[in-house]
């Protein structure tokens, strides 16, 4: 990561102007965040350990399948999926909660079986 801070044109986000429709905009968190990763400071207030049980580094906050950037990417896929169905389909909802099981069998046995499992997206009529 080191490496890729000291290319040609890593630090320009310093001279950005703050267009908030870009994503440009950081509140003053942000910028001391931004400014932490961009010369691999040590991240201030940031816990020991991650909810996953290991050590917290940002390394390990960019990787961990238990939240932060896997979790982001995800949802930002999820939302970008579903704004696209929207253009087909008018009858498009995010995360619907699943019809409880009352004796199927569901396969693989990792599935989501709880009572609160929830679908990513759902676009009615789609195959229709």
């Amino acid at each position: 990561m080191m490496d890729l801070l000291g290319e040609k044109g890593s630090s320009s986000w310093l001279s950005v102007l703050p267009l908030k429709d870009q994503g440009f905009n950081l509140n003053k968190g942000e910028f001391r965040d931004a400014l932490n990763l961009r010369y691999g400071w040590q991240m201030k207030n940031a816990p020991h350990h991650c909810t996953c049980g290991k050590a917290f580094s940002t390394d390990h906050a960019m990787t961990c399948p238990s939240g932060g950037l896997p979790i982001a990417r995800h949802y930002e896929i999820r939302d970008i999926t579903a704004q696209c169905l929207t253009e087909v389909r008018t009858d498009v909802e995010k995360e619907p909660q699943l019809q409880s099981l009352s004796g199927e069998i569901i396969l693989p046995r990792k599935a989501n079986k709880q009572d609160d499992a929830r679908l990513n997206i759902r676009a009615k009529g789609f195959w229709s």
